[in-house]
C-alpha cells in the first residue's frame, strides 16, 4: 500500500500537538465566511418578511402566539413538502427574545452564523487529517466556497435556515454513525441528528443513502460486517424511509416535477455540471475524482479511511440530492435554471471531489505529474466558475434584489397607511413580497398584527388613521381635532434617546430631539404642499436647513428617512388645506438583540478582513513541529 503525500493516516496521535492551531484556523475560517455573509446582508438585505414567511411564520406562528391561540402541532406541521421543525423553533425563539417582534435582520444574522460555524467545523476536521503543507490549499478552497454568493437566497432570505440546519445535521449524523471508533454515546448522537434532520428538511433523509454506500464499501473491502454496522445500516434505511414518508404533496408543485425521462436526464446533466454550467463533458470532469476513488476502493487498490469515507459520503449525498431535485423540480431546472437556494447543498459535492483528488495524488505513484496537473486543472475550473457566478450575481442579481426589497417595503407600508388594496393588486412577489395580494392583505389585516410587525413596518400599521370625527390617540400623540386643516401625529413609545417636547403654533411644530432615526411621511391630495425641517443646533441660534418635500401632482405617499441631530427641530407644513394629513414618526424601539444584530451586520467587512489576515498568518507560518 503506497503512502499518500498529504494525508495523516492516524491523526489522533498528533491531536494534542495540533489542536490549538487547528481549532484556531477553523475559527478564523468561520469568521471569514460570516464576515462576508454579513457584509452581503448589510449591503443588499431587506427588512421585512418575504414569500413563504408570511404564511409559515407570520400567520402560522407569530400571530397565534400573540393572540394566545398557538398550538404545538404548528411546529411540526409540514410546510410545502418539508417539515422544518428546527427552523420553526429557532424563529419562535428569536421572536420571543426580540420582544414579540418579527425581526428578519436578527434571523439572518443567526442563520448565517450557523452556516459559517458549519464551514469552520468542516475545515477544522479536514485540517486535522491533512498535513500542514496542504492547509493553504484547503482553506483557500473552503473560503471560496463559503464567501461566493451563488446561494444568495439562503443568505438574504431570513426564512432559509432549514438549508443550513440540513448541512449541520448531515455532518453530525455521519460523524456519529459512521466515522471513528464506535461508542454508544457517539452513535446515539448521530442517530438523534439524523432524526432531527429529517424533521428539519426532507432531503436530510438522503444521508441514509450515503451511509449505506460507505458501509457497503467498507464491508466489501474487509469481507466482514460488524454488529454496530448492521445497526447503522438499519438506521440508514430507516432515515431514507422516514424522510420520504414525511413528505407532503403540494398540488401546485406538481407542474415542477420532471414529466419524462428526457426532462429528468437534462435536469441531472445541468445540475451535475454546476458550477461550470458547460454541459455533460465538464460535468463528468467535475465528478470524475469521486468516481475514480470509489473504483479504487471497490477494486482493493486503496484501503478505506476516514477521509475516503468522508469523500464518498459527500459525493454520494450530492448525487442523491441531484437525482431528487431533478425528479421533483426537473421542469423548473430545465426551463428556468437552478434555484440558488439548493446550491449550498450541492457545494458539499465539490468538497467530496476535492478530497478525492487529494487522496488520489500519491508519492512514488505512476504519472504523479499528470495527477497533480489534473488536480490543479480541476481546482482552477471550479474556482473560475464560482468566481464568474459570483461576479454575475453581485453585479446584476443583488442590485435587483435590493431594489425589490425597497419596493416591497414601500408598497406594504403604503397599504398599512391607507388600507387601500389597490396598492397590492396585480403586483408580483418582487413588488409586494408575496405571490398572492389577497392573501397578503388578509394577513396584514389580522388583529393586533401591528404589535408584531418588523420595526420598518410597525409604524405603518399605527398610522392607518381616519380624521372623520374624533379619533382615539395614544400617549405622545396630538389630537387631530386640535388642528384646523392638517393633522400632525407624533407617535409614542419613545426611548430615552428620542424624547420629544411638543408645542403647536398654527402650522408649526417644535420639538426637542436627542438625535436618532426619524421617518417623515406626508400624503398630498392636491398639487400643492411643502414640508420643511429646520434645525437649531444646541447652543446656537443659527438654523440649519435639513429637508424639504415639494409639490406632488397626484395623491402619493412621500417618505424621507432622516437622522435628526441633537437639538431643537422646527417642522413647518404649508399647504392649501387639501392635504390629507402629515406626520413624523419614530419607529418602534428595536429589541436589544435586534440592535446588536444590526451592529454586527455593519461590522461584516471588518470581521472579514481581520479574520482573513489571521488565517493567512496561521497558514503561512504554521507551528514548527518535529518530523513524524
Amino acid at each position: 500500500m503506497e503512502q499518500t503525500s498529504f494525508i495523516i493516516e492516524n491523526p489522533g496521535r498528533f491531536w494534542r500537538r495540533f489542536k490549538k492551531g487547528i481549532l484556531l484556523r477553523g475559527l478564523f475560517l468561520g469568521f471569514i465566511i460570516l464576515g462576508a455573509k454579513w457584509t452581503l446582508v448589510f449591503l443588499f438585505g431587506g427588512e421585512i418578511p418575504f414569500g413563504d414567511q408570511w404564511d409559515a411564520e407570520v400567520a402560522r406562528l407569530y400571530q397565534p402566539l400573540k393572540a394566545g391561540e398557538f398550538e404545538n402541532a404548528s411546529i411540526i406541521a409540514p410546510h410545502n413538502e418539508h417539515r422544518i421543525v428546527a427552523t420553526n423553533l429557532l424563529n419562535v425563539l428569536l421572536f420571543k427574545i426580540a420582544g414579540d417582534q418579527i425581526d428578519p435582520r436578527l434571523q439572518i444574522a443567526v442563520s448565517t452564523a450557523i452556516h459559517a460555524f458549519w464551514f469552520g467545523m468542516v475545515g477544522a476536521w479536514l485540517a486535522r487529517r491533512l498535513r500542514p503543507s496542504l492547509h493553504l490549499f484547503l482553506f483557500a478552497f473552503l473560503v471560496i466556497l463559503g464567501i461566493a454568493p451563488y446561494a444568495y437566497e439562503n443568505t438574504l432570505w431570513s426564512f432559509q435556515s432549514q438549508f443550513y440546519f440540513n448541512l449541520l445535521f448531515w455532518v453530525i449524523a455521519f460523524w456519529g454513525l459512521c466515522l471513528g471508533r464506535f461508542t454508544l454515546a457517539r452513535w446515539l448522537c448521530g442517530l438523534l441528528a439524523g432524526i432531527c434532520g429529517v424533521f428539519s428538511f426532507g432531503a436530510n433523509g438522503l444521508i441514509g443513502v450515503a451511509m449505506v454506500v460507505v458501509l457497503g464499501i467498507r464491508c466489501w473491502t474487509r469481507h466482514e460486517i460488524r454488529k454496530s454496522e448492521i445497526a447503522t445500516l438499519f438506521v440508514s434505511v430507516g432515515l431514507v424511509v422516514l424522510g420520504y414518508a414525511l413528505r407532503s404533496e403540494v398540488d401546485q408543485h406538481g407542474v415542477l416535477r420532471a414529466d419524462s425521462w428526457a426532462t429528468f436526464s437534462l435536469a441531472v446533466i445541468r445540475l451535475a455540471a454546476w458550477p461550470a454550467n458547460m454541459g455533460l463533458p465538464v460535468g463528468v470532469l467535475l465528478w470524475l475524482p469521486g468516481i475514480w476513488l470509489m473504483f479504487e476502493l471497490i477494486g482493493g487498490r486503496r484501503k478505506p479511511s476516514e477521509l475516503s469515507d468522508a469523500a464518498v459520503m459527500a459525493w454520494v449525498l450530492t448525487a442523491a440530492n441531484i437525482g431528487a431535485t431533478a425528479l421533483f423540480r426537473g421542469q423548473n431546472v430545465v426551463f428556468e435554471g437552478i434555484a440558488p437556494r439548493y446550491l449550498d447543498l450541492f457545494a458539499i459535492g465539490l468538497i467530496g471531489n476535492f478530497l478525492a483528488l487529494l487522496l488520489l495524488v500519491k508519492e512514488r505513484a505512476g504519472r504523479i505529474v499528470a495527477r497533480r496537473a489534473f488536480l490543479l486543472t480541476w481546482f482552477v475550473i471550479v474556482v473560475l466558475s464560482i468566481g464568474a457566478i459570483g461576479f454575475h450575481i453581485t453585479s446584476q442579481t443583488l442590485p435587483f434584489w435590493k431594489e425589490s426589497a425597497h419596493q416591497q417595503l414601500v408598497r406594504i407600508r403604503a397599504y398599512l397607511y391607507s388600507g387601500d388594496e389597490r396598492l397590492l393588486e396585480g403586483r408580483s412577489m418582487w413588488e409586494i413580497s408575496h405571490p398572492d395580494s389577497k392573501r397578503l392583505a388578509k394577513i396584514l389585516n389580522y388583529p393586533d398584527l401591528g404589535e408584531i410587525l418588523p420595526p420598518s413596518l410597525h409604524q405603518g400599521m399605527q398610522k392607518r388613521l381616519s380624521f372623520e370625527g374624533k379619533s382615539r390617540y395614544r400617549e405622545g400623540d396630538i389630537d387631530p381635532d386640535q388642528l384646523a386643516s392638517t393633522a400632525y401625529r407624533i407617535w409614542g413609545n419613545w426611548s430615552s434617546r428620542n424624547s420629544i417636547e411638543k408645542l403647536i403654533q398654527d402650522n408649526v411644530l417644535w420639538f426637542e430631539s436627542e438625535g436618532g432615526h426619524v421617518l417623515w411621511s406626508h400624503m398630498v391630495s392636491s398639487n400643492e404642499g411643502l414640508v420643511v425641517f429646520i434645525f437649531t443646533p444646541e447652543g446656537s441660534g443659527d438654523p440649519v436647513f435639513i429637508e424639504s418635500m415639494g409639490n406632488s401632482d397626484q395623491p402619493l405617499w412621500r417618505e424621507v428617512r432622516l437622522n435628526l441631530p441633537k437639538g431643537r427641530i422646527l417642522l413647518s407644513v404649508m399647504d392649501n388645506r387639501e392635504v390629507g394629513w402629515t406626520g413624523v414618526t419614530l419607529p418602534r424601539p428595536i429589541s436589544f438583540w435586534g440592535l446588536l444584530a444590526r451592529r454586527f451586520l455593519s461590522w461584516g467587512p471588518i470581521l472579514f478582513a481581520g479574520s482573513t489576515l489571521g488565517l493567512t498568518l496561521l497558514v503561512w507560518w504554521p507551528f514548527r513541529l518535529r518530523r513524524y
